[in-house]
């Protein structure tokens, strides 16, 4: 009886370690597909941003005549 239950405890163990080793890789997956997407859209915006930036912090410094 014993063996048995520490037979299912080891299967139960096994399984919740094998579901969460799954999760982990979908996680990381999905971060993976995330970085690749959003990485080059964020350099792009940065590298948009950085002109307009400097435009604005020199627009309203001064007035006109």
């Amino acid at each position: 009886m014993t063996v048995g239950l520490a037979f299912l405890g080891y299967l139960a163990t096994y399984a919740n370690g094998l579901r969460l080793a799954q999760r982990q890789a979908r996680l990381a997956r999905v971060n993976q597909q995330l970085s690749e997407f959003y990485g080059p859209l964020f350099a792009l915006m940065e590298t948009n941003r950085s002109p307009a930036a400097r435009c604005g912090s020199t627009r309203g410094s001064g007035s006109p005549g």
